[in-house]
């Protein structure tokens, strides 16, 4: 598991210092800057408001804040969310399917060239996965399988 969140890590971490920005990325660092220049609004030069990914960019305008404006720097939110994924992929997996199961899953996530690209691109994908993940795990605990505790009532 280790060993694949490694190699999963350093994929992404080499797209992230290998290849340049792609055009949508620009957007994204763009309304980062605009949250720390605006006092938290996610607003555009142009004056347009941008929600799309409102989350992704307030945690990139924490990065900015702390780290500076940079390429890298705004990379490194989906660089960090995308590796943390993988072990959380794991546990729910494992919970769910076995630990057989959960070490392919881990093993075709940590490998997917799209995974890879998202994980080291400064866009909300390698977020929204994440919650997805977790949202399909609360779901499949709470409202599918959910624990009882104590006996069963009888209505």
């Amino acid at each position: 598991m280790i060993v694949l969140t490694l190699v999963g890590a350093a994929l992404r971490l080499a797209y992230l210092l290998r290849v340049p920005p792609f055009l949508d990325e620009y957007s994204s660092m763009l309304t980062g800057i605009s949250i720390l220049r605006s006092g938290g609004l996610p607003v555009l030069p142009s004056g347009v408001l941008y929600p799309s990914g409102s989350l992704f960019s307030y945690i990139e305008a924490a990065f900015f804040g702390v780290f500076g404006f940079g390429d890298e720097v705004a990379r490194l939110p989906s660089l960090l969310i995308s590796t943390v994924t993988l072990p959380i992929l794991f546990v729910i997996a494992r919970r769910m399917l076995g630990r057989r199961a959960a070490l392919l899953a881990v093993a075709m996530l940590a490998l997917a060239p799209e995974a890879v690209v998202w994980g080291g691109r400064a866009r909300m994908y390698a977020l929204l996965q994440l919650l997805v993940f977790l949202a399909t795990y609360f779901f499949y605990t709470s409202v599918l399988f959910p624990v009882r505790e104590g006996p069963k009532r009888q209505w």
